[in-house]
């Protein structure tokens, strides 16, 4: 029982420092100072662990059709070079201002880490406190998938190929 008196008193005591840390305003939320190192330790845990996890079991289709990589390359240059940038294209001035940075797409790290179901789940869900979005409530699976293709082959394109793949048609395809 006494054990269990003790370990009260220790939560309440490390609850009231933590209310009392934030109702001061300790911590800066600035996006323009960083976090701390253990800070970022430990959303990156959290983060890495937390899409690991929910993206676990979803199937990956074929993604080497070149039309869904066409189809992808043009949802990604309408919604997500604006942040993330693309071959030839610097994001926009908005971008450069949110922490966490966006992830570079055509970066060896991201290319490691590269898992289809992963970004698929990202992309779909999108990610807290980070700037990004859900986009399921505005695209179908397939269209996501599209961008998947997409962003899995940037690394491999260049500004003038993006250019073109991008390009933008009327209704006719002329």
């Amino acid at each position: 029982m006494r054990m269990v008196a003790k370990s009260i008193v220790w939560f309440l005591i490390v609850a009231g420092g933590a209310a009392l840390f934030a109702w001061q305003g300790w911590y800066n939320v600035a996006a323009n100072v960083p976090h701390w190192d253990a800070t970022v330790a430990v959303i990156e845990l959290i983060r890495e662990r937390s899409v690991e996890v929910h993206s676990r079991g979803i199937s990956v289709p074929a993604l080497d059709d070149a039309r869904l990589i066409s189809d992808g390359s043009r949802t990604y240059d309408e919604v997500c070079r604006y942040c993330h940038g693309a071959p030839g294209v610097p994001s926009a001035v908005f971008a450069q201002g949110l922490y966490p940075a966006p992830a570079n797409l055509a970066s060896d790290a991201f290319r490691r880490d590269f898992k289809e179901a992963r970004v698929f789940w990202v992309i779909k869900n999108g990610i807290k406190m980070t700037g990004m979005p859900a986009f399921d409530s505005f695209f179908e699976d397939m269209e996501l998938w599209a961008a998947v293709a997409f962003v899995k082959r940037i690394p491999g394109i260049g500004a003038e190929e993006y250019r073109s793949m991008t390009a933008k048609t009327d209704k006719d395809g002329s």
